[in-house]
């Protein structure tokens, strides 16, 4: 008896989606094996990869030993990696289409600019963090009466808070202490928002709007949030490292998907 064929389009999705979810993880995982992130990221990332890869690698022995439920599976696998690679291109033109503001705006003499935080080392910020701090700074120069808050707090392998290590580095360029405000319990761009705004209201600083400093990739969840909790906003991003882009969107990816699951 001849063996049913498998179309020739699904065999197609399923090289296409399988082969682009797994270069996009192992990007992503290359990048967690230089600058770690936790137990959690590495374990997602290499599920991912797995059942990414391993269906590619050995489909002939699935197609042999696993008889009719073989192409049942070999659809779902193609829907769920192209859903993947199709979503995936969707959140990159979104968040590259998203509006922002030049640094060199003026904020206006009612906006609170607020600094995103990211990793933080015995040097100092990051990379990305300093492009956002960099920002920061142009934009503080364009309103000389604003203040900011530098938001974020210390993870388990950040020698100091990443509040503490970007207001240092906000006075070596020049901004008073006077106009920085530091929120240093935060772990998540949610409680960037909340606690944020908890201090601003303690202080009794009044406020119309916020200004949002980021890295591109991560401003666009960001005015989502920002949606949700009723806060006016304006937007301006940071220089994004383009080394690392690409693993940096993977995990953007999967912070939408918490967002969308869990709401922050």
């Amino acid at each position: 008896m001849q063996k049913p064929r498998i179309d020739k389009p699904l065999s197609i999705a399923a090289l296409f989606g399988g082969a682009v979810t797994a270069a996009l993880y192992l990007g992503y995982f290359i990048k967690l094996m230089l600058l770690p992130e936790g137990a959690l990221a590495v374990s997602i990332t290499v599920a991912v990869l797995v059942l990414a890869v391993v269906p590619l690698a050995f489909h002939g022995f699935f197609m042999r030993h696993l008889g009719r439920a073989y192409k049942v599976l070999k659809v779902i696998y193609a829907a769920l990696t192209c859903f993947y690679a199709a979503s995936f291109a969707v959140m990159c033109v979104y968040i590259f289409t998203f509006p922002t503001a030049l640094p060199t705006q003026a904020m206006g003499g009612d906006t609170v600019a607020v600094v995103f935080g990211c990793k933080a080392y015995d040097y100092g910020p990051g990379k990305t963090l300093r492009a956002r701090l960099d920002t920061a700074v142009t934009v503080l120069d364009a309103s000389p009466s604003a203040l900011c808050v530098v938001s974020g707090g210390q993870g388990y392998d950040e020698p100091v808070t990443e509040a503490s290590a970007m207001q240092t580095y906000l006075l070596e360029k020049g901004i008073t202490a006077a106009r920085i405000i530091s929120e240093d319990k935060s772990r998540n761009t949610r409680q960037n928002l909340d606690n944020t705004l908890r201090l601003l209201d303690e202080k009794g600083v009044e406020y119309s709007r916020v200004a949002c400093i980021s890295s591109r990739f991560h401003l666009a969840r960001i005015s989502l949030m920002c949606q949700n909790l009723g806060i006016e906003a304006v937007y301006y991003p940071a220089a994004d490292d383009n080394s690392a882009l690409i693993p940096m969107l993977v995990r953007e990816y999967m912070s939408f998907a918490h967002y969308f699951i869990f709401g922050y």
